[in-house]
């Protein structure tokens, strides 16, 4: 389990990495869907380290967060990831590549950011 545990939070990095890649490449929507990624990956690592047992197979970030005790200080950035899930992929009222500002991707980069660290911190 620990060496799966390693694999998903590794690959959250590289995903906040991307993310950062894309933000600087003015992708902004593709910046906010990666952050997405990456914290999903890294509370499925926790999850994986926590409750020693495979994590259910949703994209539901408030889910983990909840299940894992994260501090309520996150709420709010992984109901917009959990939100962004869709929005960053699929078109509705407005194309994806349209949605996200640099004022949004910036902001969602450094909440992604300390929810990481602190995912970190644990693992």
């Amino acid at each position: 389990m620990k060496e799966e545990m390693s694999k998903w939070f590794r690959q959250a990095k590289e995903d906040f990495d991307t993310a950062n890649v894309n933000l600087d490449n003015k992708k902004y929507y593709a910046a906010v869907q990666f952050c997405q990624q990456c914290l999903e990956k890294a509370l499925k690592a926790l999850w994986l380290k926590e409750k020693k047992k495979e994590f259910p197979y949703i994209h539901d970030l408030t889910f983990f967060m909840k299940r894992l005790n994260l501090p309520e200080n996150f709420e709010n950035i992984c109901k917009d990831l959990t939100s962004a899930y869709a929005e960053t992929r699929y078109p509705s009222d407005v194309i994806p590549s349209e949605k996200f500002s640099k004022d949004d991707a910036d902001e969602i980069l450094e909440k992604t950011k300390e929810v990481l660290e602190w995912i970190q911190k644990r693992i």
